[in-house]
């Protein structure tokens, strides 16, 4: 399988693209193929090394490494039996291990929503983590209740300029 990898950090020149192993899905995993996907700005930081380092707090990055946050795709494996009504399917899947920067990518079935045949995949592959992040705020942080209003300050970024609503299908 074809994809974009990095197998020592720095700058964007480390970026490879050639053969890499097809991921093989396990336990409550599906094999996507993907169509779309997005660079989001932990991408970057995991190319430059900046998550393996120990004031980060964050997990390492082990090389050789595909990035790939989320991705858009459609289902061709399931692995657990309890998951095959998947195939077939298109998804947009968030795939916090990464690897969609390939023709392939592992998700966890529980992490893969099924989307229209018609849906704007290059919209989709731009959502997860930046819909991920607008939830956590607001549930998790902030404990925003119905019928509050939220005013957000420097809307930059992903998720400041991702769309409010998601069109209609």
């Amino acid at each position: 399988m074809k994809a974009i990898f990095f197998e020592k950090f720095g700058a964007r020149d480390v970026l490879k693209f050639g053969d890499r192993p097809e991921p093989k899905p396990q336990k409550n995993e599906l094999l996507i193929e993907v169509e779309r996907s997005s660079l989001n700005y932990v991408d970057i930081r995991e190319r430059q090394g900046t998550y393996n380092r120990p004031e980060t707090h964050v997990s390492g990055i082990e090389l050789p490494h595909i990035s790939g946050l989320q991705a858009v795709g459609t289902v061709v494996e399931a692995a657990s039996e309890e998951d095959q009504d998947w195939i077939g399917r298109r998804v947009v899947a968030y795939t916090p291990k990464g690897g969609g920067y390939a023709q392939k990518v592992v998700a966890e079935s529980n992490l893969c929503i099924e989307i229209p045949e018609s849906a704007n995949a290059d919209l989709f592959a731009a959502l997860p983590n930046q819909g991920l992040t607008a939830y956590l705020l607001l549930t998790a942080s902030a404990q925003i209740q119905p019928g509050e209003s939220v005013l957000v300050q420097g809307a930059s970024g992903g998720v400041g300029t991702s769309p409010s609503r998601l069109p209609r299908s």
